[in-house]
């Protein structure tokens, strides 16, 4: 990986970072990115950016972990096969994630992205399938 280009959240190119070194910390799930931004203001400046990295620099990930823009757009069913709709985000929600949803009706719905919900990611089908549990479509 040799750059990581930021876009604000209404994905409008803002800058191209050189990455200079990186650092694992897989203990605590956190990487730490030394770029060529030269002072605190610069930084701050990239506050709440989403990073791309072009497919063709991305590392390959631990199985069952997934890029984001693998997951937008998969359909999603239920455990019986009925189609509830299609990925359209993924929302940070305090500690967890969230995998936004719209239904064929327009409407948007949100499940944890966690195993209790999200029994099976197959991105050769293009498919998520969930366990609702009752209220959690509602």
């Amino acid at each position: 990986m040799q750059s990581l280009k930021l876009y604000d959240a209404n994905n409008n190119f803002y800058k191209e970072l050189k990455i200079l070194g990186v650092k694992a910390f897989s203990d605590k799930n956190i990487l730490l990115i030394k770029t060529d931004l030269k002072n605190r203001d610069e930084a701050e400046a990239c506050v709440g950016m989403n990073i791309f990295i072009d497919a063709n620099e991305r590392v390959e990930l631990p199985p069952d972990t997934f890029w984001i823009d693998d997951l937008l757009g998969l359909r999603v069913e239920n455990s019986d096969g009925a189609v509830l709709g299609t990925v359209t985000d993924l929302i940070q929600a305090g500690a967890g994630e969230l995998y936004e949803i719209r239904d064929p009706d327009g409407r948007l719905h949100y499940i944890p992205a966690v195993s209790e919900f999200v029994k099976d990611i197959n991105l050769e089908a293009g498919l998520i399938r969930v366990k609702l549990i009752e209220g959690l479509w509602d």
